[in-house]
C-alpha cells in the first residue's frame, strides 16, 4: 500500500473512532471512550431523591443542582457507546463545585458485582475517600484524607479498578490505593440509587465538563495485580 493511501485510511479510521465517542489510543493503551458530549445528557439521567434538582447541560457542562439533600445523575447503559466494564478499567472526570460546602461530584463506580463511591468534599467540604470499605464509609476507614476543595475550581479525578485494587488520583497525584483482597467493598445506603455508575452532590452544585473511561490492557492488569500481591494486607 502506498504512503498517501495508507495515511488516508488511518485518518478515516481516526475520524470514525471520534464519531463513535472513542478517542485515539495512546502509548499502546486501549482508547478512551467519552461518556459526555457537552451538549446533551446522552447516557445520563436524573437519579436523585425527593427534593433533588433535575440535571441539565449548561455551557458545555453537566450540571448537578443543589438540592435539599442529594442530587445526581445515573448512567443509562442503553444509551452508551458500549457496555461499561465492571473491572479492569479506569475512569476520569473533571468537575468543580460551584456552590455549597459538601461533596459535589461523588462518583459511584462498579467494582465487580458491587460498587463503591469516591467522595470528594464530604462531611463539611474537605473529606476525600471511598465509601465503603468493610462497611466503613469515607469518614471511618483508613484510606481517607482531607483536601480543601475550593469552589469554582476544576479538579481532575481518575479511578482505576482491577479485581484486586482500587486506585484514585486527584490532579495526577495518587491519593488512594487499596488492595481489596480481604476487604468488602460497598456503598452507603443513600448511594444505592446511583449504582452501578453515577455522580452525585450533597446540598451543593457540581459541574462536570468531561467524563471518559478506558479498558486496561492485559499487560497493565497483570502488572497492577502482581504489585498488589506484593503488598502486605492493610486493614
Amino acid at each position: 500500500m502506498n504512503a498517501p493511501k495508507c495515511f488516508l485510511m488511518l485518518t478515516l479510521a481516526a475520524l470514525l473512532a471520534l464519531c463513535a465517542g472513542r478517542l485515539p489510543a495512546e502509548d499502546g493503551k486501549d482508547a478512551w471512550i467519552s461518556l459526555f458530549d457537552g451538549e446533551t445528557l446522552g447516557c445520563w439521567e436524573g437519579g436523585g431523591e425527593a427534593g433533588s434538582i433535575d440535571p441539565k447541560v449548561e455551557d458545555g457542562c453537566l450540571v448537578i443542582g443543589m438540592g435539599a439533600m442529594s442530587s445526581g445523575v445515573k448512567f443509562v447503559p442503553e444509551k452508551a457507546p458500549e457496555p461499561f466494564p465492571t473491572t479492569d478499567y479506569e475512569i476520569e472526570y473533571i468537575a468543580m463545585r460551584r456552590m455549597g460546602n459538601d461533596f459535589f461530584a461523588a462518583m459511584t463506580f462498579p467494582f465487580g458485582e458491587s460498587s463503591c463511591t469516591l467522595v470528594n468534599g464530604g462531611w463539611g467540604g474537605a473529606l476525600f475517600g471511598l465509601s465503603s470499605i468493610d462497611k466503613m464509609d469515607a469518614s471511618e476507614n483508613n484510606y481517607s484524607s482531607y483536601v480543601p476543595f475550593k469552589n469554582k475550581t476544576w479538579y481532575v479525578f481518575r479511578i482505576r479498578v482491577t479485581e484486586k485494587t482500587i486506585t484514585v488520583w486527584l490532579d495526577d497525584e495518587k491519593k488512594i490505593e487499596v488492595n481489596t483482597e480481604g476487604h468488602k467493598i460497598s456503598v452507603r445506603m443513600e448511594m444505592n440509587r446511583y449504582k452501578p455508575l453515577g455522580i452525585a452532590s450533597w446540598v451543593s452544585e457540581g459541574w462536570v465538563k468531561s467524563i471518559r473511561y478506558r479498558r486496561l490492557t492485559e499487560d497493565e492488569v497483570t502488572e497492577i495485580n502482581a504489585e498488589a500481591d506484593r503488598q502486605p494486607f492493610r486493614p
